[in-house]
């Protein structure tokens, strides 16, 4: 699907920015290595914003777990739209694709309920994380 490479390739360029970042702020350089598996990494995050996608790649890719986490993310998305809504909005019709997933306050929280994981359950979270972020 051709909205895959355009959310791919921005989070392999953040992860790339990124770990420039950090060599300059500690004037460090990182090992070669890094700042590519960084970039897989983020690419494989950046293309999580389309699960509100049935067509995307994301969720399509792990068979019925993505099909499951699809329909968890539109259901979410239908909530909070109707939970949001203003006069001006159509009431019957939710924005359900980029209505929530594409907002920094889901950006945000994805990134929090990631974080939280891996530090609550770093021997469990951090492996899935980097292997369905790496698929």
């Amino acid at each position: 699907m051709c909205m895959s490479s355009g959310h791919a390739m921005m989070g392999a360029a953040s992860g790339y920015a990124t770990c420039t970042a950090i060599e300059l702020a500690t004037q460090t350089p990182l090992t070669w290595w890094y700042p590519h598996i960084a970039a897989g990494v983020c690419a494989g995050w950046a293309l999580w914003p389309d699960i509100d996608t049935l067509k995307a790649s994301v969720s399509t890719s792990l068979g019925f777990v993505s099909r499951g986490l699809h329909e968890v993310a539109c259901w979410a998305a239908a909530g909070i739209y109707y939970a949001t809504r203003t006069d001006a909005d159509p009431p019957d019709k939710p924005r359900i694709h980029r209505g929530a997933t594409h907002t920094w306050p889901g950006a945000l929280f994805m990134g929090v309920l990631v974080f939280a994981l891996c530090m609550i359950y770093p021997l469990v979270a951090v492996p899935i994380v980097l292997g369905v972020s790496l698929h």
